[in-house]
């Protein structure tokens, strides 16, 4: 059991607003908020373009095939 003294009230404000907006009691919020704090993040972590994905205008996503085209032809002479 863990009791904490001398929270200021700002915190205690926060910390109470955050617990009723997301519908918990004040202790699970303080919980969540010192494991966040205190335990090395164990999410995983994806290192592909999801975040790229639908960003580019139109005219952007032209000008990137315009210029990769030539990756699309086949140098016959390179592969005798």
């Amino acid at each position: 059991m863990l009791t904490i003294r001398n929270l200021d009230p700002e915190a205690d404000k926060v910390l109470r607003e955050k617990a009723y907006r997301e519908g918990k009691s004040i202790n699970t919020v303080a919980l969540e908020i010192l494991r966040a704090g205190l335990l090395p993040a164990r999410k995983r972590c994806f290192h592909d373009l999801d975040a790229l994905a639908g960003v580019w205008s139109s005219a952007e996503a032209d000008c990137f095939d315009a210029a990769i085209e030539q990756f699309s032809s086949i140098d016959e002479e390179a592969w005798k």
